[in-house]
């Protein structure tokens, strides 16, 4: 298990603990956050291989 898989289950449980309406929506939204901040970290990775692997990006 990496850290995204841990930390999502945290907040998962904490929302699924929480009894109050506006920390739920909280966790909701980090949840939300975090779902998109691990894509935009997977895209990047992917361009970053793809400029280094590339022999017309080598020239410039």
């Amino acid at each position: 298990m990496d850290k995204f898989d841990w930390i999502q289950q945290e907040i998962e449980r904490l929302c699924q603990e929480s009894t109050d309406y506006k920390e739920r929506a909280f966790y909701l939204g980090l949840n939300e956050l975090l779902a998109e901040q691990e894509k935009r970290k997977e895209q990047i990775q992917g361009r970053l291989d793809g400029e280094l692997w590339s022999p017309g990006e080598w020239e410039k």
